[in-house]
């Protein structure tokens, strides 16, 4: 197989773990808002639906720039500042759309939405880069025993 097949592959793969986490936190951050509401949530001019495509968009939009990090001559740090600022970027403008942002409520209630909304986007990449940081360790230890066997 291609390299190109192979990163398309990769970027399918991770566009569409991208979406699922999107969709569960979609989920439980609703589930949340409507006990907090006592069952009592207001849907009007179709505001669902565009909070679920602001959900399918945006997380492809952290799934296809993650292609970055198969670029090897880059610094990890400018890898993260290109995967992140699209995603965060994606991330930002469907927030607005879907009326994430609480932009009638003034600027306090803005910055916190935005800073939330980053924060858990940067928690979710330290997750996965440790968590894949964890297996490279593993795996190269696995090669370091099986070449002091032979």
């Amino acid at each position: 197989m291609t390299e190109k097949k192979n990163i398309g592959k990769e970027i399918l793969h991770n566009s569409f773990q991208s979406l699922e986490i999107a969709a569960v936190l979609f989920i439980v951050i609703g589930m949340v808002i409507d006990i907090t509401n006592h069952g009592n949530m207001d849907f009007t001019d179709y505001d669902f639906t565009r909070m679920a495509l602001a959900c399918l968009l945006i997380g492809p939009g952290f799934g296809v720039p993650s292609a970055i990090y198969k670029n090897d001559r880059l610094p990890l740090g400018i890898q993260v500042f290109i995967h992140m600022g699209i995603g965060c970027t994606v991330l930002l403008l469907c927030s607005y759309l879907a009326g994430w942002i609480p932009a009638s409520k003034g600027p306090g209630p803005v910055i916190a939405a935005i800073t939330a909304e980053i924060a858990a986007a940067f928690i979710i990449w330290a997750v996965f880069y440790h968590t894949g940081k964890k297996m490279a360790a593993k795996m190269n230890e696995r090669i370091d025993e099986i070449k002091n066997s032979r």
